[in-house]
């Protein structure tokens, strides 16, 4: 069970926050001190797995391109989204409500905030690539701003980052080339299972970067 805390006032947190199940004591006051400081943090039975201050994921959108040479071969963004493509997540609108639906995916506010965080794990997940190495992004969203729009922002910011072509996934799955030139979309209604947007970048050294 997973509840997210973060930063505001008490009402927006409530609005942002989907809870499972609700923490209770030290737990609890630990989220509310990180809620107070205004650090997107994320709870999972009871204990902190993850926390960045909102100052940090302005810092690295705002990063020059990344001199550092990580360590790691392969990267997996899986980036959290609006989840508006997801069969699984879409069923939820039985119980929730199709009138809360513009509410909970289209809120201004929360898009900025969630594009913002989806280009700072990118760039973040870049950075401990090795020269030679590549990264998969990931997500369930229909919505190219959350997609082909956060690749090409990266694209733009690191010169010694490529899209690598997925020609054989093209050749052998029920998916489409996306908006963005060796980008692959899987749609409910082509693919028969829940929207997947796919993008591979590779890491070149910066002497071979155009």
């Amino acid at each position: 069970d997973v509840q997210p805390a973060v930063g505001g006032s008490a009402e927006q947190q409530q609005q942002r926050r989907t809870p499972v199940k609700r923490l209770k004591g030290p737990a609890a006051a630990e989220a509310e001190a990180e809620a107070a400081a205004g650090r997107p943090t994320l709870f999972h039975e009871g204990t902190r797995v993850a926390c960045q201050p909102r100052a940090e994921t302005e810092r690295v959108q705002s990063a020059p391109p990344s001199l550092s040479v990580g360590g790691y071969d392969r990267v997996l963004v899986d980036a959290e989204c609006t989840h508006d493509g997801s069969v699984k997540h879409l069923s939820k609108f039985a119980a929730w409500g199709w009138e809360t639906f513009e509410k909970r995916f289209l809120e201004p506010e929360r898009l900025a905030s969630l594009e913002s965080l989806q280009r700072a794990l990118l760039r973040n997940g870049f950075g401990q690539l090795k020269p030679g190495g590549s990264l998969v992004y990931s997500t369930c969203s229909f919505a190219r701003r959350q997609n082909e729009g956060v690749v090409e922002w990266l694209l733009a910011c690191e010169p010694s980052a490529r899209c690598v072509p997925l020609g054989a996934l093209l050749h052998g799955a029920p998916c489409r080339t996306g908006s963005l030139e060796d980008t692959v979309r899987f749609e409910p209604c082509s693919s028969g299972t829940s929207a997947l947007f796919i993008a591979k970048i590779q890491k070149l050294p910066l002497a071979l970067a155009d």
